[in-house]
């Protein structure tokens, strides 16, 4: 057995590799085609007949994709929008190359596409050996798979940013302080008009709330980024006019900007004003930062895999 932390750290930076084995097979895969069936209503509705009214194409990116059934949901709203592949593009990433080979398949199980329209479903899938269904080609063609983890720096994104973020049921698993970390880069790859998509029991932290709006309307909850503040222009030093009691020359003093202390929007109906899940959501955020699990365990892949540069650049 291992006796400590300690001994859990020298291990992984001694077999860094075993250590991405591990936590491949220990992340959650399971999911399914319109899992949050409010926000891709939301999509749909809203979101996506004003992207096919404005111009310049349009970028999607499912992070954490799992199988990818999150990313084909989009495509799928896309093409029945009328907006094709040379159009939109959906990035879908995720740390497990393996899981990455499945969702390319487009191959998935009865259970995967239960919440699927009958139409829909005969008319973008077809069924194969084992009475499962394979994605079509045409929807299988808006979206590009990679390869990539969260919590790795820098992140390899091309200069054009996304119109919308999905970032569900991922922060969750991090500790606080990654979640911010991520969230910060996120800024780096929205949009100043884009979408960033999490579930209820992710907001956004206390830090950042300055730097978000968060809407919760029709049961979906989305975050915007808040517009820079503009820089207030210092007060020009004019002689004062001569006074008869002034004994001193008059001292000018440069007006501070005050810190900008926007709380978060709620949009929301009258029977959703005091959500209890995103109150509550709200409440976890604000504990106590406790380390988890898999922050620490990212935290030794990566000091185990610079040691492991170091010492081949030594060797070599």
């Amino acid at each position: 057995g291992i006796a400590s932390w300690e001994a859990v750290d020298q291990f992984f930076v001694e077999h860094p590799d075993l250590l991405a084995q591990f936590i491949e097979s220990n992340m959650p895969h399971e999911t399914q085609f319109f899992r949050v069936q409010p926000q891709f209503r939301y999509l749909q509705r809203h979101i996506l007949p004003a992207w096919k009214a404005s111009a310049g194409k349009i970028r999607i990116w499912s992070a954490a994709t799992s199988n990818g059934a999150e990313a084909y949901s989009a495509a799928i709203l896309l093409r029945e929008a009328g907006i094709g592949p040379h159009e939109a593009r959906i990035v879908a990433t995720d740390m497990d190359a393996d899981i990455l080979k499945q969702a390319k398949a487009g191959v998935y199980t009865k259970k995967h596409v239960q919440n699927i329209r009958p139409d829909w479903l005969n008319r973008y899938f077809e069924q194969v050996q084992g009475g499962k269904f394979r994605i079509t080609g045409d929807i299988r063609a808006y979206v590009d798979f990679r390869v990539h983890n969260l919590v790795q720096t820098p992140w390899p994104w091309p200069a054009n940013r996304f119109d919308l973020i999905f970032l569900e049921h991922v922060l969750i698993y991090f500790a606080p302080r990654t979640i911010a970390d991520v969230l910060l880069r996120v800024e780096k790859v929205l949009k100043p008009d884009g979408y960033l998509f999490t579930s209820y029991s992710e907001p956004i932290p206390t830090s950042l709330r300055h730097r978000w709006q968060t809407t919760i309307v029709e049961n979906v909850i989305f975050h915007r980024l808040l517009p820079e503040p503009r820089a207030e222009k210092a007060p020009v030093d004019r002689p004062a006019a001569p006074s008869r009691s002034a004994s001193r020359p008059r001292e000018t003093t440069l007006s501070r900007r005050p810190k900008r202390t926007i709380a978060p929007q709620i949009v929301t109906g009258s029977e959703q004003k005091k959500h209890p899940t995103f109150a509550l959501a709200q409440q976890q955020s604000s504990r106590q930062e406790q380390p988890d699990l898999n922050t620490l365990a990212w935290r030794y892949y990566e000091e185990g895999k610079r040691a492991l540069d170091e010492r081949r650049f030594e060797e070599a």
